[in-house]
């Protein structure tokens, strides 16, 4: 029982090696996007973008596993692809 627990765990570590790669990536497109925003003065905050993604994300979800937590999770991903630009240019 212990060795299928540290097989869960060596998976869950291997998809989270994998999550933190993407979500870099994401992060850094969004920078970019953030960026073209500003040289073309486009608005910054583009709430049916933002509602597309969300449920792009969920539509791609099987439908036993759309909880509340994934849901969660993405509306979180979403905030934090909109919010570090700002914080990143404000950093010294």
């Amino acid at each position: 029982m212990i060795d299928a627990i540290e097989k869960k765990r060596q998976q869950i570590a291997e998809l989270d090696q994998q999550i933190v790669l993407l979500c870099q990536q994401r992060i850094t497109l969004a920078e970019d996007i953030f960026k073209l925003k500003q040289v073309t003065n486009c608005p910054i905050v583009d709430a049916v973008q933002e509602r597309e993604v969300y449920f792009r994300f969920i539509k791609s979800l099987d439908k036993n596993t759309t909880s509340d937590r994934i849901q969660n999770f993405v509306q979180s991903l979403i905030e934090l692809s909109k919010t570090y630009p700002r914080q990143s240019k404000e950093s010294p």
